[in-house]
């Protein structure tokens, strides 16, 4: 029998640890035992014929990718409510953009508008709607309007929802998390960057003073929201992130925070100069697996990592949406002309976005034993850095060593796979 492109493979003390990136199964067994079922001398059993190809494997991954590509039952939108910010912080990719616009009431109704009438004309049956900016929560009202109108309409029409906001924390208090709540809204991702002294230097207020204390009194205080937290990191404060979550667990904010997620820093443009990391791919993952391991070692969920996945710009479904209304395909892209898309009000956003999801695809990628995983060449670092970034080198030293992870029970129940994260949302929906 032939083994899958796709199986991690790697020994673990007198056992074999097999990963298959596609159909997302993990197997432990002996060595001989995996010998044996590769030359044929005892038969696969429906388990193991996961691990094994069938010889259409690439079909099975076009048809996976397909799916996730063209689905029409559920929409997913990023709204920006502003791109003003109170925060001045040191690694963002929006700190060039000259867009002092914001929502006002009449855009705000023109959004509910359009969303109802494509959620209708599509039939569409599930709406993921985030709240960003900027940051948004300098117009939380504008928020609850959006937010109470459209859930009637889903409530009254039986359609699933889950709104959510990606904020900076600060502006949100215990009275603005109920307003938030009140109007529908379930989630909330909050930033933060290391422990007090890196984070204030990373993402002070505009005025120049620190901002770790309030978001963290606001954490504590918050009654209504379910909380996920993001932290970001680069060469800058990697060193620092491992101190500041042990501390989160000794003041137990596990009771306060459902997940956090670590990602390092994109590379943006500022002043006509590339910044990026400072970190290599290598160290990226290493730094990733360490973060993740202490995360979890102090009883905090994370996501999993593995997810088949598409960014936002290959899904049909999926829109960023700008304060004046103008439907961008990449969140890292908003308000630069190489991913505007059009207007909401210039046609079927549905077929404009079709027309433009074949953008930068590099046919090499579905050839990588990596495929199944990797977001497949982001075009937005592409466009910054005017070339193709291959991250192969990050994949092959990060997939062995988060799988290990994985195979040990009391780090697997706190990492949200994501069926366990469908069913955890579809409480939130109203159906």
């Amino acid at each position: 029998m032939i083994p899958s492109k796709y199986n991690v493979v790697f020994e673990k003390g007198e056992n074999i640890i097999v990963y298959n990136l596609l159909s997302m199964k993990l197997l432990k067994t002996d060595l001989i035992t995996w010998d044996r079922v590769k030359s044929a001398e005892i038969n696969a059993s429906d388990d193991l014929c996961s691990f094994f190809s069938d010889g259409h494997e690439h079909t099975k991954v076009d048809y996976l990718f397909n799916c996730i590509k063209y689905q029409s039952s559920r929409i997913s939108i990023t709204l920006m409510i502003t791109m003003t910010c109170n925060f001045s912080c040191t690694y963002c990719f929006e700190s060039e953009l000259n867009e002092p616009y914001e929502m006002t009431v009449d855009d705000s109704d023109t959004f509910i508008n359009w969303l109802i009438k494509t959620v209708t004309y599509y039939r569409i049956l599930e709406v993921d709607l985030c709240f960003h900016g900027g940051e948004p929560l300098l117009f939380p009202n504008t928020i609850s309007h959006i937010a109470t109108k459209l859930s009637m309409f889903f409530n009254k029409n039986n359609i699933g929802y889950i709104f959510s906001v990606v904020t900076n924390g600060f502006c949100l208090t215990p009275s603005v998390g109920k307003l938030l709540y009140n109007s529908g809204v379930s989630l909330a991702q909050i930033t933060v960057d290391g422990p007090k002294k890196i984070h204030d230097q990373r993402r002070k207020l505009k005025c120049g003073t620190g901002s770790y204390d309030k978001i963290l009194k606001n954490i504590k205080e918050n009654q209504f929201l379910e909380i996920f937290m993001g932290i970001v990191f680069d060469i800058h404060n990697v060193n620092q992130i491992d101190k500041f979550i042990r501390d989160l667990s000794l003041l137990k904010f596990e009771k306060n925070i459902s997940k956090i997620n670590l990602n390092a820093t994109l590379p943006i443009k500022k002043n006509n100069e590339i910044v990026r990391s400072g970190l290599t791919q290598i160290d990226e993952a290493k730094a990733k697996i360490t973060l993740l391991k202490t995360v979890m070692d102090c009883g905090f969920n994370t996501n999993f990592e593995l997810a088949h996945k598409l960014c936002s710009i290959r899904q049909k479904g999926s829109f960023v949406i700008s304060p004046k209304l103008d439907i961008f395909t990449c969140i890292s892209g908003i308000c630069n002309p190489a991913f505007f898309q059009g207007h909401i009000n210039d046609g079927d956003a549905f077929e404009m976005k079709y027309m433009q999801m074949s953008m930068g695809y590099d046919e090499s990628c579905r050839h990588c034993d990596y495929y199944p995983v990797c977001i497949k060449n982001c075009l937005y670092e592409n466009q910054i850095t005017g070339k193709n970034v291959c991250r192969k080198i990050y994949w092959k030293y990060f997939i062995p060593e988060y799988i290990n992870l994985l195979s040990i029970p009391k780090y697997k129940k706190l990492i949200i796979m994501p069926e366990d994260d469908k069913k955890r949302i579809k409480k939130e929906y109203s159906i």
